[in-house]
Protein backbone atom coordinates (compact mmCIF):
# COMPACT_ATOMS: atom_id res chain seq x y z
CA UNK A 1 0.00 0.00 0.00
CA UNK A 2 2.51 2.18 0.77
CA UNK A 3 4.85 2.01 -2.49
CA UNK A 4 1.40 2.32 -4.36
CA UNK A 5 0.44 5.70 -2.59
CA UNK A 6 3.92 7.30 -3.19
CA UNK A 7 3.49 6.09 -7.01
CA UNK A 8 0.38 8.17 -7.40
CA UNK A 9 1.54 10.82 -5.61
CA UNK A 10 4.67 10.86 -8.18
CA UNK A 11 2.11 10.60 -11.09
CA UNK A 12 0.20 13.54 -9.58
CA UNK A 13 3.08 15.81 -8.71
CA UNK A 14 5.47 15.14 -11.96
CA UNK A 15 8.08 15.35 -9.59
CA UNK A 16 10.49 13.96 -6.49
CA UNK A 17 8.58 13.33 -3.74
CA UNK A 18 9.35 12.29 -0.27
CA UNK A 19 8.08 8.76 1.12
CA UNK A 20 4.37 8.87 1.99
CA UNK A 21 1.91 6.58 3.70
CA UNK A 22 -1.65 6.39 3.53
CA UNK A 23 -4.14 6.84 5.99
CA UNK A 24 -7.12 4.05 5.73
CA UNK A 25 -10.51 4.50 6.17
CA UNK A 26 -13.57 2.06 5.87
CA UNK A 27 -17.11 3.49 6.31
CA UNK A 28 -20.90 2.78 5.92
CA UNK A 29 -24.01 4.70 4.54
CA UNK A 30 -27.29 4.88 4.41
CA UNK A 31 -29.91 7.51 3.07
CA UNK A 32 -32.26 8.35 -0.25
CA UNK A 33 -32.22 8.32 -3.61
CA UNK A 34 -33.93 11.19 -5.17
CA UNK A 35 -34.13 9.60 -9.27
CA UNK A 36 -34.81 11.94 -11.97
CA UNK A 37 -37.57 10.78 -14.59
CA UNK A 38 -35.63 8.29 -17.50
CA UNK A 39 -34.88 10.76 -20.45
CA UNK A 40 -34.48 10.51 -24.05
CA UNK A 41 -36.43 6.98 -24.11
CA UNK A 42 -36.28 5.04 -27.32
CA UNK A 43 -37.08 1.96 -28.40
CA UNK A 44 -34.84 -0.81 -29.47
CA UNK A 45 -34.88 -4.33 -31.51
CA UNK A 46 -38.46 -4.85 -33.34
CA UNK A 47 -39.53 -1.12 -31.86
CA UNK A 48 -36.40 0.94 -32.93
CA UNK A 49 -37.04 4.73 -33.62
CA UNK A 50 -40.27 4.76 -31.40
CA UNK A 51 -39.67 7.63 -28.93
CA UNK A 52 -41.51 7.66 -25.46
CA UNK A 53 -42.20 10.10 -23.12
CA UNK A 54 -40.09 10.18 -19.83
CA UNK A 55 -40.48 7.64 -17.88
CA UNK A 56 -40.80 8.27 -13.63
CA UNK A 57 -38.92 6.32 -10.90
CA UNK A 58 -40.32 5.83 -7.31
CA UNK A 59 -37.17 7.20 -4.48
CA UNK A 60 -35.66 4.81 -2.71
CA UNK A 61 -33.54 3.69 0.11
CA UNK A 62 -30.36 3.74 -0.27
CA UNK A 63 -27.46 1.74 1.24
CA UNK A 64 -23.64 0.66 0.72
CA UNK A 65 -20.21 1.18 2.34
CA UNK A 66 -16.92 2.89 1.49
CA UNK A 67 -12.95 1.71 1.30
CA UNK A 68 -10.68 4.41 1.02
CA UNK A 69 -7.34 6.15 1.71
CA UNK A 70 -5.81 9.77 2.12
CA UNK A 71 -1.82 10.44 1.82
CA UNK A 72 -0.56 10.95 4.97
CA UNK A 73 2.35 13.19 3.90
CA UNK A 74 2.10 16.83 5.03
CA UNK A 75 2.30 18.11 1.28
CA UNK A 76 -0.59 15.21 -0.09
CA UNK A 77 -3.09 14.82 3.00
CA UNK A 78 -5.58 16.41 1.22
CA UNK A 79 -5.91 14.21 -1.71
CA UNK A 80 -6.84 10.12 -2.04
CA UNK A 81 -8.60 7.61 -3.66
CA UNK A 82 -12.06 5.92 -2.23
CA UNK A 83 -13.78 2.70 -3.81
CA UNK A 84 -17.99 2.71 -3.33
CA UNK A 85 -20.49 0.64 -3.90
CA UNK A 86 -23.84 1.67 -2.65
CA UNK A 87 -27.59 0.25 -3.59
CA UNK A 88 -30.77 1.30 -4.76
CA UNK A 89 -34.50 0.48 -5.67
CA UNK A 90 -35.72 3.07 -7.89
CA UNK A 91 -39.05 1.23 -8.72
CA UNK A 92 -41.21 2.17 -11.69
CA UNK A 93 -44.22 3.82 -11.15
CA UNK A 94 -47.32 2.52 -12.74
CA UNK A 95 -48.43 5.70 -15.20
CA UNK A 96 -49.22 6.83 -18.60
CA UNK A 97 -46.67 6.50 -21.18
CA UNK A 98 -46.74 7.96 -25.01
CA UNK A 99 -45.30 6.09 -27.68
CA UNK A 100 -43.95 8.38 -30.79
CA UNK A 101 -43.58 6.25 -34.28
CA UNK A 102 -44.59 5.77 -38.11
CA UNK A 103 -46.45 9.20 -38.02
CA UNK A 104 -49.00 8.03 -35.42
CA UNK A 105 -48.95 8.63 -31.65
CA UNK A 106 -50.52 5.92 -29.08
CA UNK A 107 -50.63 6.89 -24.95
CA UNK A 108 -51.38 3.86 -22.55
CA UNK A 109 -50.88 3.12 -18.88
CA UNK A 110 -47.97 0.88 -18.18
CA UNK A 111 -47.66 -1.25 -15.14
CA UNK A 112 -44.90 -0.45 -12.92
CA UNK A 113 -41.67 -2.70 -12.28
CA UNK A 114 -39.11 -3.71 -9.71
CA UNK A 115 -35.55 -1.76 -10.24
CA UNK A 116 -32.27 -2.71 -8.45
CA UNK A 117 -29.50 -0.34 -9.59
CA UNK A 118 -25.92 -1.36 -7.95
CA UNK A 119 -23.38 1.72 -8.34
CA UNK A 120 -19.53 1.08 -8.19
CA UNK A 121 -17.38 3.89 -8.60
CA UNK A 122 -13.63 4.98 -7.88
CA UNK A 123 -13.36 8.46 -6.80
CA UNK A 124 -10.14 10.86 -6.72
CA UNK A 125 -11.53 12.36 -3.71
CA UNK A 126 -10.23 15.82 -2.13
CA UNK A 127 -10.78 17.33 1.62
CA UNK A 128 -9.64 19.80 3.90
CA UNK A 129 -7.65 18.38 6.40
CA UNK A 130 -8.97 18.46 10.06
CA UNK A 131 -8.81 17.26 13.62
CA UNK A 132 -13.00 18.28 13.92
CA UNK A 133 -14.96 19.56 10.84
CA UNK A 134 -13.33 17.75 7.80
CA UNK A 135 -15.33 19.34 4.26
CA UNK A 136 -14.43 16.75 1.10
CA UNK A 137 -15.68 16.50 -2.24
CA UNK A 138 -15.06 13.74 -5.03
CA UNK A 139 -15.50 12.80 -8.66
CA UNK A 140 -14.93 9.17 -9.55
CA UNK A 141 -16.14 6.62 -12.86
CA UNK A 142 -18.86 4.47 -12.20
CA UNK A 143 -20.28 1.27 -13.23
CA UNK A 144 -23.82 0.88 -12.77
CA UNK A 145 -25.55 -2.46 -12.72
CA UNK A 146 -29.27 -1.99 -13.00
CA UNK A 147 -31.99 -5.05 -13.51
CA UNK A 148 -35.51 -4.65 -14.28
CA UNK A 149 -38.13 -7.13 -13.48
CA UNK A 150 -41.98 -7.50 -13.90
CA UNK A 151 -44.68 -10.26 -14.08
CA UNK A 152 -43.53 -10.97 -17.81
CA UNK A 153 -39.69 -11.79 -16.75
CA UNK A 154 -36.39 -10.17 -16.11
CA UNK A 155 -33.36 -7.92 -18.01
CA UNK A 156 -30.36 -6.35 -17.01
CA UNK A 157 -27.76 -3.78 -18.23
CA UNK A 158 -24.10 -2.90 -16.99
CA UNK A 159 -22.74 0.66 -18.21
CA UNK A 160 -20.59 3.32 -17.85
CA UNK A 161 -21.31 6.43 -15.64
CA UNK A 162 -20.13 9.26 -13.52
CA UNK A 163 -20.43 9.74 -9.97
CA UNK A 164 -20.20 12.83 -7.86
CA UNK A 165 -20.24 13.38 -4.32
CA UNK A 166 -19.34 16.53 -1.77
CA UNK A 167 -19.81 16.08 2.20
CA UNK A 168 -18.76 17.22 5.64
CA UNK A 169 -17.38 14.82 7.87
CA UNK A 170 -17.20 15.41 11.98
CA UNK A 171 -14.53 13.56 13.94
CA UNK A 172 -15.86 12.18 17.37
CA UNK A 173 -12.59 10.79 18.11
CA UNK A 174 -9.11 10.67 16.77
CA UNK A 175 -10.23 6.94 14.39
CA UNK A 176 -14.26 7.53 14.41
CA UNK A 177 -15.89 9.69 12.52
CA UNK A 178 -19.63 10.85 11.61
CA UNK A 179 -20.55 12.00 7.88
CA UNK A 180 -23.22 13.16 5.82
CA UNK A 181 -23.02 13.54 1.95
CA UNK A 182 -24.96 14.05 -1.33
CA UNK A 183 -23.79 12.34 -4.33
CA UNK A 184 -25.41 12.40 -7.92
CA UNK A 185 -24.53 9.52 -10.60
CA UNK A 186 -25.26 9.92 -14.40
CA UNK A 187 -25.59 6.98 -16.79
CA UNK A 188 -28.22 5.03 -19.31
CA UNK A 189 -29.73 2.72 -19.56
CA UNK A 190 -30.50 0.15 -22.19
CA UNK A 191 -32.62 -3.06 -21.64
CA UNK A 192 -33.13 -5.77 -24.06
CA UNK A 193 -36.52 -7.86 -24.14
CA UNK A 194 -38.35 -5.14 -21.59
CA UNK A 195 -41.07 -5.00 -23.88
CA UNK A 196 -44.91 -6.94 -24.14
CA UNK A 197 -43.17 -8.98 -26.60
CA UNK A 198 -39.55 -10.72 -27.11
CA UNK A 199 -37.16 -8.21 -29.03
CA UNK A 200 -38.89 -5.03 -27.61
CA UNK A 201 -36.49 -2.75 -25.94
CA UNK A 202 -35.86 0.40 -24.71
CA UNK A 203 -32.42 2.89 -24.16
CA UNK A 204 -32.43 6.11 -21.99
CA UNK A 205 -30.44 8.58 -19.63
CA UNK A 206 -30.80 8.00 -16.14
CA UNK A 207 -29.82 10.19 -13.33
CA UNK A 208 -30.26 10.46 -9.42
CA UNK A 209 -29.26 11.99 -5.94
CA UNK A 210 -28.73 10.74 -3.38
CA UNK A 211 -28.61 12.28 0.49
CA UNK A 212 -27.04 9.99 2.80
CA UNK A 213 -25.28 9.84 6.46
CA UNK A 214 -22.79 7.25 7.98
CA UNK A 215 -19.96 7.11 9.92
CA UNK A 216 -16.11 6.36 9.30
CA UNK A 217 -13.52 4.57 11.09
CA UNK A 218 -9.77 5.81 10.01
CA UNK A 219 -6.69 3.72 10.73
CA UNK A 220 -4.55 6.18 11.07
Amino acid sequence: MHRQGCCLALILCLGPISPCFAEIYVAGEVGAGFPNDLKSVEGTGSIHGVQFSDISFKNTFLYGGKLGYFFDDPSWKWIGMELEVFNSNPHIKQQTVTATGGGATVSTIANGAHVLVTTTALNLVMRYPSKLIEPYAGIGLAFVHAKLSDETGSTSDDSPGLNVLAGLRGYLTKNLAVFGEVKYTYTSFSFENAGATVGEGITGIYSTYGIVGGLSWHFK
